[in-house]
């Protein structure tokens, strides 16, 4: 018996304890919008504006707001649009910059090829040059020496002809010089020989 009444106690006990959380939570979600009404009231009378004004500047400062909203819009939309140009000009320069990096590339390799090749035809021509004056300078020596060989040549060949012409002078005017006494000399005109008196060559006639 005591065991019961000591349970139906702490149900009680317990009913209490709820009853009191569900009045404070229906203090706190239905009372609290009517104080706080009631405060806005009371603010609202002694602001001396009428309910129409409080009204009005109820609607003014939410066509403001709507305002607010559509230039927030705007300037979201207009944000937008600048972070696309951005990283659309971001992407434009990094491309450019990769091309100009190419292209620079391309030059300095072009430019190094470019000068191997002119280093390349140098040396070439140098070579040439070289190889052609040692030719032309063995070809101006073996010349040198034929004119030599050809001027000894030629002087072994005037050398016998004068003889000749002096042995053949001295058999021809010489017999004409008994018979013409004037005859003192000789000379080779149209592939002739010409005893003359006092021109041409000296003839000298040994005595018999």
């Amino acid at each position: 018996m005591d065991v019961t009444l000591e349970t139906r106690r702490k149900q009680v006990n317990w009913t209490k304890i709820l009853l009191l959380i569900t009045t404070i939570l229906a203090v706190v979600f239905f009372l609290k919008p009517g104080i706080q009404g009631y405060s806005v009231y009371l603010q609202a009378k002694n602001s001396n504006y009428s309910l129409e004004e409080l009204g009005q500047n109820i609607q003014t400062l939410q066509h403001k707001l709507d305002l607010s909203e559509q230039n927030l819009s705007m300037q979201n939309t207009l944000t937008g649009n600048v972070i696309q140009l951005v990283e659309k000009s971001n992407i434009e320069l990094t491309t450019c910059l990769t091309e100009k990096a190419k292209l620079q590339a391309e030059n300095t390799y072009t430019t190094e090829l470019c000068d191997q090749r002119v280093k390349l035809l140098q040396q070439k021509i140098n070579e040439d040059a070289a190889a052609q004056a040692a030719q032309t300078s063995e070809s101006v020596t073996k010349a040198q020496e034929d004119l030599k060989l050809i001027q000894g040549q030629l002087e072994r060949t005037l050398s016998d002809f004068n003889s000749f012409t002096e042995n053949t002078a001295r058999s021809v005017c010489c017999k004409q010089k008994f018979d013409n006494p004037n005859i003192n000399s000789y000379s080779i005109i149209n592939h002739k020989l010409v005893c003359l008196e006092n021109s041409g060559t000296p003839l000298a006639c040994s005595l018999g």
